[in-house]
């Protein structure tokens, strides 16, 4: 017998159905995943609004913070050339044509120097004097002091301790009267980060105008208590750091101790460095945004300018940390979950039903709410794992309470949640019992039905 009469004789070859119940579920589970992206995604978006919102919040801590520190620095100086006998005495040596023109030591300069070392010692104004203790011509370095000067930028009484006046600071003297200005941020004689503050003295029962100027209260302080204000209290955010930047020119100046050991002023980066959170702090002010640190890790990023100072307040946060528990999703999910992931997400956007016959109607009214990815991660396992037990252990489990919380759609909207408590109340449904961590942590199986 031929081979065309035995095919003849056996009848037409049936297809087996195992590759296309294969290409189905491969299909299904697809679709699965793509629900799960797509609510991923969503999760992702709303996450990055909390934080948003937490960082910011911080983040104008953090400024009023270092802004407080900052104007208390003036308020010491402002204080003290608001004091009449300051403002007396400073007028009369003035019109003495300056301290060099007294003869002797006007008794004056003793008040002055006494109440500059008071007020120095009170606001923060001192610092130890570095060099050595001993017998020499070896001049100790002041780094830290309080000083009168004139309209010249001539010092006319000061604290022992304060630094030498240099041509620079006198330049901004004389480009400032009538105004309190700030020496920025910079490496002192020793190394230290210090700053300078001046406040206008005006002559004594004078209007406060430019011209009623006589002198000018400068004063020189270390910025070691500045930098803690940097620490958000109570934080628990490991990669978290507020970081105080200043554009210089073409670059970037981090003026701070950064969470990698680095001393302040010992870091400096290009202005235009691609992706700079730095950069895009100094340019967007209040703004929010991914970006890369100076470390070249990705960060949530927000930023505060300040008025006073040119500085900005740079607050960050590793993606890695914020967003951990939001990109892990997806990671465990079997084809089961998947499938079901799919079914809910048809359920939710109303294309099928997970109840027999009629179900409610969609209730709300504007644009409805969407549902949020923990409901719906734990309907689609709650589902899985009453199918796997069917599957599995032959037994029925007692979902109606989710499918029934699908139907009603309550999270939709206020109208959608007050349908379905009315259900409840008039027992047409059972409240779904939404214990989150325990079906995340799959200890627990749906109730058997008897």
């Amino acid at each position: 017998m031929t081979d065309a009469a035995i095919s003849a004789e056996r009848g037409p070859r049936r297809r087996s159905p195992v590759p296309l119940a294969a290409f189905i579920l491969i299909l299904v589970t697809a679709l699965g995943v793509v629900a799960v992206f797509r609510y991923v995604a969503a999760e992702r978006e709303r996450d990055m609004q909390d934080w948003q919102v937490r960082m910011g919040i911080i983040a104008d801590g953090r400024f009023a913070a270092v802004n407080d520190w900052l104007e208390r620095r003036f308020g010491v100086l402002t204080d003290l050339a608001r004091n009449a006998s300051l403002q007396l005495y400073l007028t009369q040596i003035e019109l003495a044509g300056g301290i060099e023109n007294a003869d002797g030591e006007m008794p004056e300069v003793g008040y002055l120097r006494n109440l500059l070392v008071a007020t120095a010692d009170s606001g923060g104004f001192t610092a130890p004097i570095h060099g050595p203790k001993i017998n020499a011509n070896v001049a100790r370095i002041g780094i830290a002091g309080i000083a009168l000067l004139d309209m010249r930028g001539r010092v006319m009484v000061a604290t022992p301790a304060m630094p030498p006046i240099d041509e620079r600071l006198v330049g901004l003297i004389r480009e400032n009267p009538g105004r309190r200005f700030i020496d920025d941020l910079r490496p002192g004689p020793d190394g230290e980060p210090v700053m300078t503050f001046a406040v206008p003295v005006y002559a004594v029962q004078s209007a406060g105008a430019a011209s009623d100027q006589v002198g000018v209260a400068v004063g020189m302080t270390l910025v070691n208590g500045l930098y803690p204000r940097l620490v958000q209290p109570g934080a628990t955010t490991a990669s978290a750091e507020a970081v105080l930047v200043r554009a210089d020119g073409a670059s970037i100046d981090y003026l701070s101790p950064l969470a990698d050991g680095t001393a302040p002023f010992t870091r400096t980066l290009a202005l235009d460095t691609p992706d700079l959170a730095a950069a895009f702090a100094i340019a967007t002010p209040g703004g929010f945004t991914v970006a890369r640190d100076y470390a070249n890790a990705e960060v949530l990023v927000t930023a505060r300018r300040f008025e006073i100072v040119p500085w900005t307040l740079m607050y960050k946060v590793s993606t890695d940390e914020a967003l951990a528990d939001t990109d892990a999703i997806g990671m465990r999910i079997t084809v089961r979950e998947a499938r079901w992931m799919w079914h809910v997400h048809q359920a939710v956007d109303g294309a099928v039903h997970l109840l027999p016959g009629p179900v409610p109607e969609p209730l709300f009214s504007g644009t409805p709410r969407p549902m949020p990815w923990e409901e719906f991660e734990v309907i689609s396992l709650t589902l899985a794992r009453a199918e796997e037990g069917r599957d599995v252990l032959g037994q029925e489990f007692d979902v109606s309470d989710v499918e029934h919380y699908v139907a009603y759609r309550p999270w939709s909207g206020d109208q959608a949640w007050a349908r379905y408590q009315e259900a409840i109340a008039l027992g047409i449904v059972r409240a779904w019992d939404r214990d989150y961590q325990a079906w995340r942590q799959m200890a627990v199986m749906p109730k058997a039905t008897a």
